[in-house]
């Protein structure tokens, strides 16, 4: 390679630890009661993210150039291949963040993309698609097959916790994400700076996308209402009439079954309104959820 392709490759080295850098102060800027506890599984998703672009795709890119040892691409393939796990975590990380946007249980969706992208490499593989770094390929479908479930619970969430028109751009760069994974197939990986470049756009996109959501999130916050941390938290969370009616009740301290006397219910339909509830707002009893009410009319009166 000659010195102007060394020159990028360093640049695009540089670009992405400008990035990590960034990402890592905006992410971070933030608490989850801030931005909602999806906020988490983002910063995670962004951490293995890092560790894996690092470590497996940089790594094997620059390697080579400071060890001049027999087979040192084998070794640069090894270690690269160690680092794949984190890449794993770091898509499903993102999905179950996309997930928790739309306050639903992730479960069902998780198991089923996970053996949707298992079906898709054994197929890539029994048609001789693996090409000659079978890992590799493995990790592109994956990563394309992740994409596309990311972008398509983001879809169906736009315009719940970001505003519709920066929502366009999320998806926009989750459709990107599995592009770049796509083009792994196509002859542009025969191109002589395919690696670096594909690096540069795998951690740029990735950075891109968690940094867009914090500010638009952030942007989509509107001031609180008057009327309560109650009313508030209804609103945010998207709790039901009669959810809410129990909601109310819980917080002015009664027990479940006072709850159902005045609602005219039964004491299991009470229980279980407060189990969605539970659900939608994260929390895991009714002392967390007084706690969260609290926690937004303190905020109202700040």
């Amino acid at each position: 390679m000659n010195a102007f392709g060394v020159a990028l490759q360093w640049l695009g080295f540089t670009l992405s630890l400008s990035m990590s850098a960034a990402g890592i102060l905006v992410l971070f800027r933030y608490r989850k009661s801030e931005l909602g506890e999806s906020l988490q599984f983002l910063q995670y998703s962004f951490i293995l993210i890092s560790v894996f672009v690092y470590y497996s795709l940089w790594s094997q890119i620059l390697l080579p150039r400071f060890f001049v040892i027999e087979n040192v691409e084998i070794v640069a393939n090894v270690i690269s291949g160690l680092g794949t796990p984190f890449f794993f975590f770091a898509v499903l990380m993102q999905l179950l963040w996309a997930c928790r946007l739309q306050q639903r249980q992730a479960s069902l969706l998780i198991t089923s993309i996970c053996a949707m992208a298992v079906a898709v490499v054994m197929l890539a593989f029994s048609v001789g698609l693996a090409g000659q770094d079978p890992l590799r390929s493995a990790w592109s479908i994956v990563g394309v097959v992740f994409a596309g479930a990311v972008t398509m619970v983001l879809f169906f969430t736009k315009g719940k916790t970001v505003r519709v028109d920066r929502s366009q751009y999320l998806l926009t760069l989750s459709v990107l994400t599995g592009l770049i994974h796509l083009s792994y197939f196509t002859g542009l990986a025969n191109a002589a700076l395919y690696e670096s470049s594909f690096a540069v756009l795998f951690y740029c996109s990735h950075c891109a996308f968690a940094v867009l959501y914090v500010y638009s999130a952030k942007a989509a916050q509107v001031p609180l209402k008057s009327g309560g941390g109650v009313e508030h938290l209804i609103e945010k969370f998207g709790i039901s009439k009669r959810e809410a009616d129990v909601v109310r009740g819980i917080y002015a301290g009664k027990t479940n079954q006072e709850i159902a006397n005045q609602l005219f219910l039964s004491l299991q339909t009470v229980k279980d309104h407060a189990s969605r509830t539970y659900q939608k707002t994260f929390v895991k009893n009714r002392g967390q959820l007084i706690a969260l009410v609290r926690d937004y009319e303190s905020r109202e009166q700040a």
